[in-house]
């Protein structure tokens, strides 16, 4: 028996562009330490809204971010790699801001290859490789564009999903990199329950799930900003049980405002307006309460699974403090996770960790998440092959890889 450990890892890097000069040294410092210190045989990085709102003035830092990602003093040991960066703003129809970096151990060499979706077969990694929206790297990462009937506007927007299979010691794997609708208005998300933003995110999460052609044979991680928001309509009920509701017009736009008796207001939601009165003490110091809240996983708890969360709130984060405080902008959520369906769930043992990257320092308004985990992998024997075939702990096993650069450059 021998043992794989495995660490996927998610991180919208949005504000990691908008602030680069500000919180990049220590956001690449701690995912270098996080990385170290698991230790993984297999590593898996899936990245949303790369380049920030402006990725086209962003591009010479698109290509410093893959730089120093491949040469972080964690991730310079792993002689294979491969990834994709999907940069072609121009094409809004095709356009994600989604990567996905995945790095893997040279014990895996001989045993681990990746699907090529044009030749329709898996082949060997035998170098570090990395593509900025190249050609070259696109036919092993297959870029899927939500269509605009699923979004809440109904129109384009960079929302998505990115593929890749993989096959170690003859077991298939899929990888998919998600980033789905956000929360447009909270006093909309305020009309109804389950709003309209999260109905739209279970047609997108549900429109994945069956593009997954295996989905219910191979194992399947799917991590990234799912965009999971708590449900604003109750959360806003719990917290103002006994306060008076009050309409404020505004130039724009209108808020609400919860007062008490002596007509002090408590909470405010606006359109991009989530302040309560004791915002840190309601929020950050014992945010759990938010769970009962935290409701849209649960029309999938038959296809999808997820290990007990006991982090706070990913987002959204005040982007420059090191430690986990709240923009009053929106009700905290968990929107980045790491979701598995059953074949996955079997390969974890008893030893995993879920949680929060950077909780005490600068990583932006997303705080990435992690899943390290340790897979058993039983050795067949020619005796026992037909037995191993249908046993559940032989259904599966994952993989990883990396990227490069413009038009795909080998980097050693």
């Amino acid at each position: 028996m021998k043992e794989m450990s495995y660490l996927l890892i998610t991180a919208n890097v949005g504000s990691l562009f908008e602030l680069w000069d500000s919180i990049a040294k220590a956001w690449f410092d701690t995912i270098s330490a996080s990385v170290s210190r698991l230790s993984p045989n297999f590593l898996a990085f899936h990245f949303q809204e790369v380049g920030g709102k402006d990725p086209k003035i962003s591009m010479k830092q698109i290509e410093v971010f893959s730089k120093i990602m491949l040469q972080l003093p964690a991730l310079h040991m792993y002689k294979l790699a491969i990834g994709h960066l999907d940069t072609d703003c121009d094409d809004k129809k095709k356009y994600t801001a989604l990567g996905s970096f995945y790095f893997i151990d040279q014990s895996l060499e001989h045993r681990i290859s990746i699907w090529d979706f044009n030749e329709e077969r898996y082949l060997p990694l035998k170098e570090r490789r990395m593509s900025l929206s190249s050609d070259f790297c696109d036919e092993r990462f297959k870029k899927v564009k939500f269509p605009p009937e699923l979004s809440p506007e109904k129109c384009w927007c960079r929302k998505g999903f990115l593929h890749t299979k993989w096959r170690i010691d003859e077991i298939p794997f899929n990888f998919v990199n998600i980033h789905m609708f956000h929360d447009t208005s909270n006093l909309v998300a305020l009309e109804s329950s389950p709003s309209v933003y999260a109905d739209c995110r279970q047609r997108a999460l549900k429109y994945t799930l069956d593009y997954i052609d295996d989905f219910e044979a191979a194992p399947t991680f799917i991590f990234g900003d799912f965009n999971f928001r708590t449900d604003v309509k109750s959360a806003v009920q719990d917290l103002t049980k006994s306060l008076r509701p009050k309409s404020i017009p505004d130039n724009h736009d209108h808020r609400v405002s919860f007062s008490d008796d002596l007509d002090r207001n408590v909470l405010l939601v606006g359109k991009k307006e989530f302040q309560h009165k004791d915002h840190e003490t309601v929020f950050t110091t014992e945010p759990k309460w938010l769970l009962k809240h935290d409701a849209e996983l649960r029309p999938f708890k038959d296809w999808l699974y997820e290990l007990e969360v006991n982090f706070p709130p990913s987002y959204p984060c005040q982007e420059e403090s090191d430690v986990v405080r709240y923009l009053p902008t929106r009700c905290p959520a968990w929107c980045d996770r790491v979701l598995m369906n059953r074949k996955a769930r079997e390969l974890l043992s008893g030893d995993f960790r879920y949680n929060m990257i950077g909780k005490k320092t600068s990583m932006g308004d997303h705080k990435p998440v992690y899943l390290n985990f340790v897979q058993r992998i039983w050795k067949r024997s020619p005796s026992t092959e037909e037995e191993d075939e249908a046993s559940p702990i032989m259904d599966c096993i994952p993989q990883r890889t990396v990227l490069v650069n413009h038009n795909c450059l080998c980097i050693n």
